[in-house]
């Protein structure tokens, strides 16, 4: 499979940010108060593929909750500093259900 160069996603609070066609988010950032860098909430890599799109959604109310595509990759993200405003979520994720994930490869930065 074909890797093209990878795509960086910013966005504000609730703002929803998505990759390009093709493409799944392979490392993301979540914070209030603009803590992701350069003053964003949001920030995602996207690594581009040649994959079609099959999306699905996720979201949680509950602050600090962990959420995962149970099957797929990330494709688009949203966060919020806590006041829902991410489709009525604080948090939700765009999941490509094409897209076979190991997730024992996977891990979390605190």
């Amino acid at each position: 499979m074909e890797v093209r160069k990878p795509v960086w996603l910013m966005g504000i609070n609730g703002q929803e940010v998505f990759c390009p066609d093709d493409g799944v988010i392979s490392e993301m950032c979540g914070s209030p108060g603009g803590k992701c860098g350069d003053g964003y909430n949001t920030k995602g890599k996207c690594d581009i593929f040649y994959v079609d799109r099959a999306e699905s959604w996720i979201g949680t109310r509950i602050p600090g909750k962990m959420i995962e595509c149970k099957k797929g990759a990330v494709t688009g993200l949203c966060t919020s500093d806590g006041q829902y405003d991410c489709a009525g979520d604080i948090q939700r994720l765009s999941c490509n259900d094409n897209v076979i994930v190991d997730k024992a490869v996977c891990s979390s930065v605190e």
